[in-house]
């Protein structure tokens, strides 16, 4: 019954939200935030999770980027969700990596998360952030997640002014020799 509580409560927080995200009411604390220390503490973080199931959780983080003009807490959630994701999908022996770069110190901000997961098909893609959707049709919300997280990380990531898209390379050739996912987010520099 506890289990059950907790599930439904994290699904009512889940909703309220999406549901303010949505409508432009959330409120974000944005502050100047080294991108890159903040990748570092949230994947610390989950590096035992990553451990014990087997799966590399690695960083490539270009050096010397802007600080960006956002809510660390919000950020946290949406790297923390990606990551998580992808520590589902990954087989035994995979890899998640976490990437940030800027082409030019005008560009925005790239962060990548990276899996050598399943992969998302291409009939999956366009609704992936749909809230309750799931593109694996076996998991319920019994065995984790509530179909609203990518719904959320999406609106966040919008409410930072940013954008983000998904590749699933696995899909993208015919001989499907490359395997996973990369959610890819851009953010406006300071």
């Amino acid at each position: 019954m506890l289990a059950e509580t907790t599930l439904l409560n994290r699904l009512i927080e889940d909703l309220r939200l999406l549901s303010l995200a949505e409508t432009n009411q959330l409120k974000l604390v944005r502050q100047p935030v080294d991108i890159n220390g903040l990748i570092k503490q949230i994947t610390e973080r989950i590096q035992p999770q990553a451990h014990s199931k087997e799966i590399h959780l690695d960083q490539s983080l270009q050096e010397g980027l802007p600080a960006l003009q956002v809510d660390s807490d919000r950020i946290t959630q949406i790297l923390s969700n990606l990551i998580n994701n992808a520590l589902r999908y990954t087989p035994k022996d995979g890899s998640i990596q976490v990437t940030t770069s800027q082409p030019n110190p005008t560009a925005a901000v790239t962060i990548s998360v990276t899996d050598t997961g399943t992969g998302i098909s291409p009939e999956d893609i366009p609704h992936i952030f749909d809230r309750f959707y799931r593109a694996d049709k076996s998991r319920s919300r019994a065995s984790g997640g509530s179909g609203l997280g990518l719904a959320i990380v999406k609106e966040l990531v919008e409410a930072h002014g940013g954008t983000i898209r998904v590749k699933s390379p696995a899909f993208e050739t015919d001989d499907h020799q490359e395997y996973g996912t990369s959610f890819i987010m851009e953010f406006p520099s300071l």
